[in-house]
């Protein structure tokens, strides 16, 4: 209803496109995962101290809603390179990457925190990206 909406009254015409941008791909780091395998319904707990960090508790999710969760403290899409299936339970601090650089506390970084609790490694590569082109606009009439 939206997108009909946008087109009757704005003219609007858009098309979806492939671009190659930035992105991290989320792997398997040295050596085995270091994830405990759960049986129990999801239950996500993140809370964030001010400068200190996030703080992540999950039980019973998979490392595709693990990435939906980190997604919005990265500059850049994130997606699951892993290959892992199945559930799993873990808890960590984290200083999220669009952090200010005066920012203090005893979190370590993103990556960091992937790689020294749950074996997980974080890159920074590009790859193709879905984008949304707007080909046409006009400005809306009067009522």
């Amino acid at each position: 209803m939206l997108r009909e909406l946008l087109a009757e009254r704005f003219q609007l015409k858009v098309r979806r496109a492939e671009k190659n941008l930035p992105l991290y791909e989320l792997t398997l780091g040295r050596g085995a995962p270091k994830l405990k395998a759960s049986e129990k319904p999801e239950h996500v707990e993140m809370s964030s101290s001010g400068l200190n960090g996030v703080r992540l508790s999950a039980a019973g999710i998979t490392i595709s809603r693990l990435v939906q969760l980190l997604d919005v403290y990265v500059d850049h899409p994130l997606v699951d390179k892993t290959g892992l299936s199945g559930t799993f339970d873990f808890e960590f601090e984290f200083l999220p990457p669009t952090a200010p650089p005066d920012a203090a506390g005893d979190a370590p970084s993103l990556a960091a925190a992937l790689r020294d609790r749950l074996g997980l490694r974080l890159e920074k590569t590009t790859g193709p990206v879905e984008t949304v082109v707007i080909e046409h606009a006009e400005r809306p009439t009067e009522n």
